[in-house]
């Protein structure tokens, strides 16, 4: 997989941290990464969530389906 231009390529590994959850978000991009394990519940606030071009597995959270989303991305994904 290739990085769009206009993308700051990270590479971070590892899981996403429940600490970030904690946070207020609204947007979270963490696409085009090396991010492994199971999807956190993530909080209310957040409107768009890119996680594609990972390598996340198992379950979406329950709470997906209540969220107001305006863009969801988990492609590329395990």
């Amino acid at each position: 997989m290739h990085c769009p231009p206009h993308r700051l390529l990270l590479q971070l590994t590892g899981s996403i941290p429940a600490e970030l959850l904690l946070v207020d978000l609204r947007e979270l991009d963490l696409s085009f990464n090396a991010l492994d394990g199971p999807l956190p519940p993530f909080g209310g606030t957040l409107r768009v969530l890119r996680l594609g071009n990972n390598s996340l597995s198992g379950q979406l959270p329950d709470q997906l389906g209540s969220w107001a989303m305006s863009e969801l991305d988990f492609s590329n994904n395990r």
